[in-house]
């Protein structure tokens, strides 16, 4: 049987099979995989242009997204 090209769409299906699986039962995706490994990048440098190497962004302005988590926390320290 010849193999075919998987589109994005089977590519999300079967990466929904596989969490249900393994158990996770909130809403995830390989974009929010992807999120999460640039937050985790982020935690661990501190550094957004080691984000944007790890994910492959041409522009720092595509990387700057994962930096909106980070000022809400400071707004929200700021109140207290």
């Amino acid at each position: 049987r010849p193999c075919r090209r998987m589109t994005t769409r089977h590519a999300a299906r079967l990466f929904q099979a596989l969490a249900s699986r393994a158990g996770i039962t909130r809403a995830v995706s390989p974009h929010s995989l992807r999120h999460t490994y640039a937050e985790a990048v982020l935690a661990r440098t501190g550094d957004i242009f080691a984000v944007k190497e790890a994910l492959g962004h041409r522009s720092i302005a595509s990387t700057l997204v994962y930096l909106e988590g980070r000022r809400e926390a400071v707004r929200r320290a700021a109140v207290v």
